[in-house]
């Protein structure tokens, strides 16, 4: 696997299945979501190679299926 090094997020979960991305210049938005719930990440550069991730997880799990 071929690391992104400008977001840490697509590098750590890899094999999760979000439902929606959305990119601005300074913050990266991830949505999920499964039978239990809903959950967004909102991902923000404070600084080159820093990244600050804020999670509203509103479900049990966020457990999914690996897709293969």
């Amino acid at each position: 696997m071929e690391l992104n090094k400008n977001n840490v997020i697509e590098n750590a979960y890899d094999k999760l299945f979000f439902t929606e991305k959305k990119q601005t210049k300074d913050i990266q938005i991830y949505c999920l979501n499964n039978d239990t719930g809903t959950g967004e990440m909102r991902c923000y550069n404070l600084l080159e190679g820093i990244q600050l991730s804020y999670n509203t997880l509103n479900m049990q799990t966020t457990y999914q299926k690996n897709r293969a």
